[in-house]
């Protein structure tokens, strides 16, 4: 087996907990806009213009993150992990653009089960087996870590949006 160097593995920690932050903060939004959905689709009304201004909202606060991670992330880290996470900001960068597709799969993941489509959540548990398995295999450097995430956050974006746009009656 091999693994992280343990100063990689403590750097990737610290920078991951802003990255996530990235994928938790449009949850909210979503779920403001979700019985809508629902409300919306048990009238007969189709609802995309629902899932567009969900979708642009959390593009716009998710992305809006991740540019704010990229043009400052020495000072993004050290405001809320500390200063011994400052040299974390390429990874930073990294995970916050690989994080954002899912948020956009969450949005259409969400709009899919409002419309009473539970593929979705089959969808977006082959997109976690398949991440799951790669990365087993695939973590001995932090590139490859990366790579992993931002390939298999593509790949739940893709599913969900293969699986949740149908409505299920």
């Amino acid at each position: 087996r091999h693994g992280l160097p343990t100063d990689q593995a403590n750097l990737f920690a610290g920078v991951r907990k802003l990255g996530d932050a990235v994928v938790l903060m449009p949850l909210a939004l979503i779920m403001v806009f979700q019985p809508r959905m629902a409300s919306d689709h048990a009238r007969g009304q189709r609802g995309h213009g629902l899932l567009w201004r969900s979708g642009l909202l959390v593009l716009a606060l998710c992305g809006g993150a991740a540019v704010v991670f990229t043009v400052v992330p020495g000072f993004v880290l050290s405001l809320f992990a500390g200063d011994g996470f400052t040299d974390g900001g390429p990874l930073l960068q990294a995970l916050s653009w690989a994080a954002l597709p899912t948020t956009l799969g969450y949005v259409v993941m969400n709009y899919g089960l409002a419309r009473k489509n539970a593929r979705t959540s089959w969808a977006y548990l082959a997109a976690a087996v398949v991440y799951l398995g790669t990365l087993a295999r695939c973590h001995g450097s932090l590139t490859q870590i990366l790579v992993v995430e931002a390939a298999c956050s593509c790949l739940a974006l893709v599913l969900l949006l293969g699986t949740g746009l149908r409505a299920r009656d």
